[in-house]
């Protein structure tokens, strides 16, 4: 009796696939049914196979198209976030409070870019791949409108001929322009998160400075400037004293 209290007023088939205790050929598909043993199971031993190759592990999205699924394989897992292909799903884990969140493929479009921009105001972290230099303006702007910050991956065509960069020149090429851009930072093909980038210290760097701690780092500055200076006169000095050559 509670169990069905808590679907009062749902209709089955428009609200709901099934209420519990309905018999396998009485529910309404389409919907999601999981055998919660072999799911359990089958996360546990994934999770288990990356750890035991020294491997971290990032599930995709479009298996299951759920949270609940997601954050199951976090839990159970050890999964270390979620990989969509496009901006609107990246929104529904986003809120669904999935905190690390990896786009695998390009935004191009600017309504999407400024969804995507947003993303961070969450409290996630999002992760976009790139394969062309002019993405790299596109998507800093769009995070600089919102004063967030964007990691990415440049894109490699590895053989399927859909998307990526071809050449070790263009990698390179959009790696240099997205560590110069404040609000993104470069994650190359595998640079452990550990390692930050040009991108993410300048930008770092901006948030510190707006924070109103800024005066904490100006008197060592100063202090640090004078010495400078001093150091330069008296080897000044010293190299008119001890030059021979300026002493006839």
């Amino acid at each position: 009796m509670n169990a069905h209290a808590e679907f009062a007023g749902l209709e089955v088939g428009y609200d709901i696939p099934a209420l519990p205790g309905m018999d396998e050929a009485d529910i309404q598909t389409p919907c999601l049914i999981l055998d919660l043993d072999a799911l359990e199971r089958n996360i546990r031993k994934m999770g288990d196979y990356a750890r035991a190759h020294g491997m971290r592990h990032r599930a995709h999205g479009k298996m299951h198209k759920s949270v609940d699924v997601l954050k199951l394989q976090e839990r159970l897992g050890g999964a270390v976030g979620v990989c969509c292909q496009k901006v609107s799903e990246a929104e529904v884990f986003v809120r669904g409070g999935i905190r690390d969140v990896l786009v695998s493929n390009q935004v191009r479009d600017p309504a999407k870019i400024d969804r995507l921009a947003r993303l961070p105001l969450r409290g996630s972290r999002i992760i976009v791949c790139v394969d062309d230099i002019a993405n790299v303006a596109e998507l800093s702007a769009g995070a600089q409108r919102h004063g967030t910050t964007l990691e990415c991956f440049v894109e490699i065509d590895c053989g399927a001929g859909r998307c990526g960069v071809r050449t070790t020149e263009a990698v390179v090429q959009i790696a240099q322009a997205i560590a110069l851009e404040a609000t993104l930072s470069f994650l190359g093909v595998g640079v452990p998160i550990t390692e930050p980038s040009l991108g993410l210290l300048i930008a770092n760097g901006y948030d510190y400075l707006l924070s109103g701690r800024y005066w904490v780092s100006v008197f060592p500055g100063i202090a640090l400037v004078v010495t400078i200076i001093a150091i330069n006169v008296v080897g000044d000095r010293l190299r008119d004293v001890l030059n021979p050559r300026l002493q006839t």
